[in-house]
């Protein structure tokens, strides 16, 4: 079965059964679709628009003859009724408004309202007082007084008194901080000085302090120039030298060259030399023609000495018209050789090639000290100090024989100014003399650095019950050698028991030790301690009596 397309009709078809139902439905659909229609009225189309309640009251309250408005582009002003709220704003008073700040905070490079904390900067940024307290603690109230110690914070001050070392200053009881120059040192405040600080959250900066200053002292510049310095200015001390100012002292330092010393200062003057040239002069009596040679100017000026040549002698050689050993010269302490040459009619001098001689045989390196040159040659003789080692020493019966290094001992002893002193060894004494050994000398002594070995004999007795073994302590001394015999006034045992011993290192490797009863011989074993002795015997033959005892050592 098919349906009708809008309202869905049903529609039997050929081989259907016709059904009443379908037939009542389909009737159904048809009034009901009918009921929701309006009527058609000759002359009149229908819209395919809504009309709605609201728009028939509308339409019910347009006035009678009523005409469709068009509203105008523009009014004049004057209709337009103005109120507290509701003004007219000019074109000058919307420009003026336009360029007012906005609300956000100003910057450096856009306007805008003021921070809190530049207003606090602002309002802590004026201020004028002098400075009160000590010289390295001031205190400074401000007016207008600052609130806060916030970094930008500037002001002036006066001081009252000159800063001392590292100085501080409490604005306001705001908190002592320190004041400082831009370069970090501290701070140097002169007396009702006026200064000016900003505070960078840890100290006050002076302000107008310019860069750094150099290391120039006042003696550094001439005076009377000044230069600026940390204590402020500083008047130089170099005087300042006129020209041709006389040197002090002159000296020969090599060929072709003297130095002069003179004055100190500022030589600055131009001299009658030149342009940027000064001068000094140096001044010396000898400085004369007639004390240097002809044919050897010196500052352009020859001299007059004439100059005798190798080619007037024999083989450049003149013997000498006497000659003089001088003594002790009393301003200079020297000795002289003075040779004086055949004499000249004039003032003569004997170039380099030239020789004057005079015979000293004496004069031989091996008559004078090495370290001691005379004319050129270093003498041979070997100066000897104080405490030199001996080549050997030996005994001779009567005297002590010390050989010595060969040279010269002119060297003071400390002991006594007119010796010297030489060393011998303990083992050159020993050489000297076989018998200085420590044996040969008494235990405690000590000849020329030996020191003695020898003990002096000591010796003890005593009385002891022996049983069955003798045992000695307390003695100041180890036995060397020792007895015992049995006290006959004490009987007991085998009454006649008795023995000795030797120490091996006097029998030198033999052993001396025996023991004796009825004048039949037994074995003892004998064992030396530091300050004492024992005996004893194997087979009991030491019997429990009295016994008299003596040890040697």
């Amino acid at each position: 079965m098919q349906t009708t397309g809008n309202l869905g009709l049903k529609k039997p078809e050929g081989t259907d059964i016709v059904d009443i139902a379908d037939l009542n439905g389909n009737m159904d659909i048809l009034d009901n679709a009918v009921n929701g229609k309006v009527d058609k009225v000759t002359g009149k189309q229908l819209s395919t628009n809504d009309y709605t309640a609201a728009e028939k009251t509308k339409l019910a309250g347009v006035a009678t003859g009523a005409t469709n408005y068009t509203h105008p582009a523009t009014h004049p002003p004057a209709i337009i009724a103005q109120d507290s709220s509701n003004r007219f704003v000019t074109d000058a008073e919307k420009t003026a408004w336009n360029a007012k700040a906005g609300t956000a905070v100003a910057t450096t490079s856009t306007n805008g309202l003021m921070s809190t904390a530049d207003k606090t900067l602002l309002n802590n940024n004026t201020g004028f007082g002098t400075t009160a307290g000590t010289a390295t603690a001031y205190t400074l109230t401000l007016s207008p007084a600052p609130t806060a110690l916030i970094a930008g914070l500037k002001f002036s001050f006066k001081t009252h008194i000159a800063s001392g070392a590292n100085p501080t200053l409490n604005p306001n009881t705001l908190g002592a901080k320190a004041i400082k120059k831009p370069n970090g040192n501290a701070a140097i405040l002169a007396l009702n000085g006026i200064y000016t600080v900003v505070y960078d959250g840890t100290a006050f900066i002076l302000q107008g302090e310019g860069g750094e200053y150099g290391t120039a002292t006042a003696a550094d510049v001439i005076a009377p120039k000044t230069i600026g310095t940390d204590n402020g200015l500083v008047t130089g001390t170099i005087p300042v030298r006129a020209n041709d100012q006389v040197a002090t002292i002159a000296r020969f330092e090599r060929v072709g060259r003297i130095s002069a010393g003179f004055n100190k200062g500022a030589y600055i003057t131009d001299s009658g030399y030149g342009a940027g040239i000064a001068s000094v002069a140096i001044e010396d009596a000898n400085i004369d023609q007639a004390n240097w040679l002809r044919g050897k100017p010196m500052f352009g000026q020859d001299g007059t000495i004439f100059n005798r040549t190798a080619a007037g002698g024999s083989s450049g050689q003149y013997d000498a018209h006497t000659a003089v050993i001088g003594k002790l010269s009393a301003d200079s302490g020297l000795n002289y050789v003075y040779l004086a040459p055949t004499p000249d009619t004039q003032k003569t001098a004997y170039d380099p090639g030239t020789w004057v001689r005079f015979p000293l045989p004496n004069l031989v390196p091996e008559n004078y000290l090495q370290g001691k040159p005379m004319l050129g040659q270093d003498g041979a003789i070997v100066p000897r100090v104080n405490y030199q080692t001996v080549n050997s020493a030996a005994w001779g019966g009567t005297n002590l024989f010390v050989r010595i290094p060969l040279g010269a001992y002119i060297t003071k002893s400390a002991v006594d100014a007119s010796a010297h002193e030489i060393i011998v060894s303990p083992a050159q004494m020993r050489q000297a003399d076989g018998n200085l050994t420590e044996g040969n000398i008494r235990n405690g002594v000590t000849i020329f650095g030996v020191p003695g070995s020898l003990q002096p004999m000591q010796s003890a007795s005593g009385m002891l019950f022996g049983p069955g073994s003798i045992t000695i302590t307390g003695l100041s001394f180890t036995p060397k050698v020792f007895t015992f015999y049995v006290d006959y006034n004490n009987p007991g045992g085998w009454t006649n028991i008795g023995g000795y011993w030797v120490d091996p290192a006097i029998t030198v490797g033999f052993t001396i030790q025996a023991g004796n009863s009825g004048g039949g011989g037994f074995s003892i074993n004998v064992t030396p301690t530091p300050g004492g002795i024992t005996v004893t015997n194997s087979y009991g033959q030491i019997t429990a009596q009295q016994y008299n005892w003596m040890a040697w050592g």
